[in-house]
């Protein structure tokens, strides 16, 4: 979506998405698993990781028994540490809101003050029907949905799942088409 804001037509599009993994994704959907949300029921999560290496958010590492200290959300792209490795990916990255706002601004969205609010709703993206914490506005929602998924796809990536027999358990009720498997 970005991109294709920013360049128009002369932006051609190929999808790649399908590519075969080696290891695999099982996502846990049934929590949010957001920064608010595991200060509430990190224990619970912590519980089914258990000793697993656990990537998440910098600040929310010491709830879980093996942490990844070196990665978390917003540092992760690059690293090839877990290279081969069975790991847990928990969270929902949701970013400060005046990012989305600002990467708008810079696409020329226009929108209201009014549009800046995020509510609880059933959405569509990437071909799944969810309920998500998200704006109203389709073009501020398409903005953030587009940095969740970057996120999640690159924490994910660390295990290298594309070449890798390695798995990844992800708790985050932000869907990703690379799982395989979904439980609720």
């Amino acid at each position: 979506f970005i991109y294709e804001k920013l360049y128009g037509e002369r932006l051609e599009v190929i999808d790649i998405r399908n590519v075969k993994q080696i290891g695999s994704v099982r996502q846990y959907t049934k929590k949010s698993c957001s920064r608010e949300g595991l200060k509430i029921y990190h224990q619970y999560i912590s519980d089914m990781v258990g000793d697993t290496p656990a990537l998440t958010f910098k600040n929310l590492g010491g709830y879980f028994k093996n942490p990844i200290e070196s990665m978390y959300f917003g540092n992760c792209s690059g690293y090839d540490g877990m290279k081969g490795q069975d790991m847990a990916v928990i969270g929902t990255p949701h970013r400060n809101p005046y990012e989305y706002f600002l990467t708008a601004k810079a696409l020329g969205i226009e929108f209201n003050a009014t549009d800046t609010s995020m509510t609880f709703q059933k959405i569509e993206h990437n071909g799944f029907g969810f309920k998500f914490n998200c704006f109203k506005h389709s073009e501020l929602r398409k903005i953030q949905l587009s940095f969740i998924e970057s996120d999640l796809i690159q924490a994910v990536g660390r295990a290298r799942i594309l070449r890798t027999l390695a798995n990844v358990d992800l708790y985050s009720n932000f869907p990703l088409s690379i799982s395989e498997r979904f439980i609720f």
